[in-house]
């Protein structure tokens, strides 16, 4: 069976008309002709509505397209203007949404989605005709086709659109290609068979006759219609004859030698003489200058025309007549039958010439435009002047209503001003506005004077106008600047006073924390303390120092995301676990502050494709801003719910509420809704921020809602659920450190207390620890000792830590033992410093523990080419 036998058997419907303004439909084709008219019908249809359009064609029919909906009367260049009309190039379009072989989705939107729902919101209903598919098709892509129709249908269902697709179909194809087309069938609403029947059940072959009598019919009647034609042309020829016979211009028929074979009533006239007179004599004698003649005659056997080509020519009455000539050939297998001389005479003409050139070049010669126009506002002149000023030359000009250069706001300006001119006043130095033809607004000064006939009376106006635009814009531009230098330094004065705010809420929100630290350590110091109170002053310090570098996280989060930095390490997420981390980053203070938690979630498992870490800190930060802006004993809940393609988190509270003045500026850095020193946990104002760009990086919306002052709030976080696949990392991690291997250790940093500390902590663990506070120092030792692990710093004297990793890698040793950065300097780009210089990792003060602990078993564990062990 071949394709076109599979097309008619598949096809629901033979036409479009009947479609919906929302159905996916495919046309087949077998001649590009029956394309074109089909695909044009569908346009003028949908233009005619009022509808959008799109069009995605080859080049090739996108022309022809264009020249048929022009010929149907369809101003497509005033659609395009009007952004009615939206045309792409289908191998460009196509190559920007492929990827590896493929159309990819995120792509596909960008370029077609974006196009369309930009279309929809100027023009509903929309429609769309497309030659992707086809084009993929063509080369052989079946399965790249069809991804590329179900992102038409996907976007379908999005945006609500009609579209129409069209495939060639060649004569015959393999099983396999018979397949994917009843594939290609299936993802449309309507499929139209191609023009031809061929291979039909009966039924179809007998429409088909039915239809074929009727085209005789209809052929019957053309011949019948182009009899009558010819007839009306044969008419139509006698009429021409008669109208060029009696015509004011001289014809002439001049053979390829010059010989003058026929001539009109106009050229006897011309030239003086009677037709025995002219015909059969040369066209040179009658030419003031014969080489004049032969180089038009040249010409003319070279193919080219004459146009307005001014000459002299000989009565043979002996006057002399100055006349343009408009000359073409006609030509029969390459060989000119004979040429046509159109000959107007210009004698008087030139004769009136010399009279206006005098006045007509003081006119052209000035710098202002200089315009006359009747009473009724028709323009009469138009100097060069004028040509510049307003774009329009003077044959566009002159003849036209004043108001081709008049904003429509100042027509009755212009009324008024005629006004005057007509009870014969003068108009002085009025400054006003006019239109140039690019639409350009020009600041004008006018002088305005009546024109008077023989009789005086006022038959018109002369207008002088003077283009003072640069003396406007200066001006504008003057008090423009002055604005905004005066916005300027309002701007300064506000960022100046954040700023302020800001330093002050920092070193309160850094002083806290020390408070309890040095209460803790002095605590600690008293020989009295029993072990309880010490493990107390323990917490604090871990409480407080977590909090502090919170804080820290927290900026360089947010400066991050300022900077595009900031990278999200997106996989497959379990909803409860992130839930359940960002609850315990939020529990101590909802705890502290005696508030109620209420967490639902949905019943059955749900995963979704996002950063777990940043997931988990953009619910904790929301929760916690819940918890500093209810008071004691509130209630928060935290719901969270697919909707669609997206997974919906809302937070709500009832707390003091958003006011209306404080709601546009919610999500501003370092905004809080009421000073920090009203809140002890009033922090930075950075959290909110920091989750409006975090959400913003998974492609998600943040939203916030609130009834007014102290009618709570609620937070809604909408973020898309991707396409979650199972994940199960394969290297898992010890949880604690215990059965912890002992390693031989070297500690690098250059501030003492912290090497002391840190080596002090890894010993506690039952690790051999050295310690150097130098680069050279650290490297000297490391050659001797030959640690299984090294945590060194960056800024340190002698070698810095870049150096240092970079020459340890350079010995034998030192190849693949493990390398840690430990450092205060945390940004993206420190971190791939670190990298490169052959470190293994990179960590940020201050370092958690036990996380080290699991990282130094970790990573010596994959030195030595061993699994950890996860037992």
């Amino acid at each position: 069976m071949s394709v076109i036998d599979r097309s008619h058997r598949l096809a629901p419907a033979t036409s479009w008309r009947g479609a919906a303004d929302e159905e996916h439909f495919v046309q087949f084709y077998e001649e590009d002709s029956a394309l074109v008219q089909s695909v044009t019908d569908f346009f003028q249809h949908g233009l005619d509505r009022g509808a959008g359009a799109v069009v995605i064609a080859t080049a090739a029919h996108l022309e022809q397209l264009d020249r048929e909906l022009r010929a149907r009367g369809i101003d497509t260049a005033g659609a395009r203007a009007r952004q009615q009309l939206l045309v792409l190039e289908a191998s460009a379009t196509l190559a920007r949404i492929m990827h590896h072989g493929a159309p990819q989705w995120s792509r596909f939107m960008e370029v077609v989605g974006a196009a369309i729902a930009q279309m929809r919101r100027r023009y509903p209903p929309v429609m769309a005709f497309g030659e992707m598919v086809a084009l993929l098709w063509r080369d052989g892509s079946q399965a790249a086709a069809l991804q590329l129709e179900e992102l038409w249908n996907e976007l379908g269902e999005r945006e609500r659109f009609s579209i129409y697709c069209a495939y060639p179909l060649p004569k015959d194809a393999a099983a396999a290609d018979l397949r994917a087309l009843e594939r290609l069938c299936s993802l449309h609403s309507r499929v139209i068979p191609a023009q031809s029947c061929a291979g039909a059940d009966p039924q179809a072959r007998a429409q088909l006759i039915a239809q074929l009598k009727q085209k005789a019919r209809a052929l019957e009647c053309e011949v019948q219609r182009r009899i009558l034609v010819e007839h009306a042309l044969a008419e139509r020829d006698r009429e021409l004859t008669d109208v060029l016979e009696n015509a004011l211009e001289g014809l002439l028929k001049v053979g390829p030698d010059g010989t003058v074979f026929s001539v009109n009533g106009a050229g006897l006239e011309l030239l003086g003489c009677r037709e025995a007179e002219c015909v059969g004599r040369s066209i040179e004698d009658f030419h003031v200058d014969p080489l004049d003649a032969r180089e038009s005659l040249r010409r003319l056997l070279a193919g080219e025309s004459l146009r307005n080509h001014a000459t002299t020519l000989y009565g043979r009455d002996g006057s002399v007549r100055h006349v343009r000539v408009a000359a073409n050939a006609l030509w029969d297998a390459g060989r000119m039958i004979h040429s046509r001389w159109f000959i107007r005479d210009l004698t008087h003409e030139r004769l009136a010439e010399g009279a206006r050139a005098h006045l007509g070049s003081i006119v052209e010669s000035s710098d202002d435009a200089i315009v006359s126009k009747t009473l009724d506002g028709t323009v009469r002149s138009w100097n060069r002047a004028a040509e510049r000023l307003f774009g329009y030359s003077a044959d566009e000009a002159v003849g036209q209503p004043i108001e081709l250069i008049i904003p429509p706001e100042r027509v009755q300006e212009e009324v008024e001003i005629l006004r005057k001119v007509g009870r014969g006043e003068r108009v002085d130095h009025f400054e006003t506005e006019r239109v140039a033809r690019n639409g350009r607004r020009i600041h004008v000064a006018l002088t305005i004077s009546p024109i008077r006939d023989a009789n005086g009376a006022v038959v018109g106006a002369s207008k002088i106008a003077r283009d003072i635009t640069e003396r406007k814009v200066s001006e504008q531009e003057r008090e423009r600047t002055i604005g905004e230098l005066r916005r300027a330094e309002e701007a300064l004065r506000e960022a100046d006073r954040r700023k302020d705010e800001f330093l002050a809420v920092l070193a309160h929100e850094l002083r806290n924390p020390l408070a309890p630290i040095r209460y803790a350590v002095a605590m600690a110091r008293k020989e009295d303390r029993t072990d309880g109170e010490r493990r107390q002053a323990q917490a604090i310090i871990e409480r407080q120092v977590e909090h502090m570098g919170r804080l820290l996280d927290d900026l360089l989060d947010v400066s991050r995301i300022t900077r595009g930095t900031l990278m999200l390490r997106p996989s497959s997420v379990d909803l409860a676990s992130v839930v359940t981390a960002a609850q315990e980053s939020a529990g101590p203070l909802i705890e502290a502050r005696g508030h109620t938690l209420v967490v639902q979630l949905p019943r059955e498992p749900v995963r979704l494709v996002a950063d777990p870490v940043r997931l988990a800190q953009i619910l904790a930060n929301l929760l916690i801003n819940s918890a500093k802006y209810t008071d004691p004993g509130g209630r928060i809940a935290l719901e969270a719910r697919p909707d669609g393609g997206e997974l919906v988190f809302c937070v709500r509270d009832n707390g003091i509420g958003i006011s209306a003045d404080m709601m546009p500026r919610m999500f501003t850095l370092f905004a809080q809704a009421s000073p920090a020193i009203e809140r002890s946990e009033g922090g930075l104002g950075i959290g909110l921020s920091l989750v409006r760009g975090l959400v913003g990086l998974h492609g998600g919306t943040v939203s916030a809602y609130s009834g007014g002052a102290g009618q709570g709030a609620e937070f809604v976080v909408r973020l898309p659920i991707g396409d979650p696949v199972d994940e199960h990392d394969g290297e898992a991690c010890p949880a604690d450190s215990s059965g912890a291997v002992p390693l031989r250790l070297l500690v690098a940093d250059d501030n003492r207390d912290s090497a002391a500390t840190c080596a002090a902590l890894l010993e506690a663990s039952g690790h051999e620890v050295s310690v150097a506070d130098a680069g050279l120092e650290a490297f000297d030792l490391a050659c001797r000792v030959k640690p299984d692990a090294l945590l060194l710093d960056i800024g340190m004297p002698e070698l810095n830590g870049y150096q240092l990793a970079e020459r340890i890698r350079g010995t034998p040793w030192g190849r693949r033992v493990p390398l840690i950065a430990i450092t205060g300097w945390g940004q993206e780009q420190d971190k791939q410093r670190a990298l490169a210089a052959g470190f293994d990792q990179h960590l940020t003060k201050p370092i958690d523990p036990n996380g080290l602990e699991r990282l130094l078993q970790r990573a010596v564990a994959r030195s030595a080419g061993l699994k950890p062990d996860c037992s």
